[in-house]
C-alpha cells in the first residue's frame, strides 16, 4: 500500500493479513519507485493524493520503469473525479476504488480478484 494515510493504512492492512495477504506500506510516493523496485509485490493499492508525489506520478512512474510496468495497481481516492478516473484509466490501473463507496471487504474482495489475474 502506498498512502499518507496511517490510520488508513493500518484498517486495510489488517483486513488483509487476516486474508492471508503479506502487506508492506509506503507513506509517501516521493521514494515510492525505489522501494517497489526492491519490493516487487504483486500488487500496489495507490493512494491518488498524496504530498510529495501523487499517485498519478506515481503509476507514471511505475508504467515507465521496465522493472514495474507489469505490477498490477489498484487506485484508491476518495475523491470521485471523472477526469483523473480517465487518466487513470489510460494508464493501466486493475482497479480504480472511491474508498467511500466500498467496504473493507469489498476491497479485499477486489485484491484477490486482481490478484489471481496475476496465477
Amino acid at each position: 500500500m502506498i498512502d499518507d494515510d496511517e490510520r488508513l493504512i493500518d484498517v486495510y492492512s489488517m483486513a488483509l493479513r487476516v486474508n492471508n495477504y503479506k502487506v508492506d506500506h509506503i507513506s509517501s510516493g516521493k521514494y515510492s519507485i525505489k522501494h517497489i523496485t526492491k519490493l516487487k509485490p504483486d500488487l500496489i493499492i495507490l493512494d491518488a493524493m498524496m504530498p510529495g508525489a501523487s499517485g498519478v506520478e506515481v503509476l507514471e512512474a511505475i508504467r515507465n520503469t521496465p522493472s514495474t510496468k507489469n505490477i498490477k495497481v489498484i487506485m484508491f481516492t476518495a475523491l470521485s473525479d471523472e477526469k483523473m478516473k480517465e487518466k487513470i484509466l489510460a494508464l493501466g490501473v486493475s482497479d480504480y476504488i472511491v474508498k467511500s463507496q466500498l467496504t473493507i471487504s469489498q476491497v479485499v474482495e477486489n485484491v484477490s480478484r486482481v490478484l489471481a489475474e496475476v496465477k
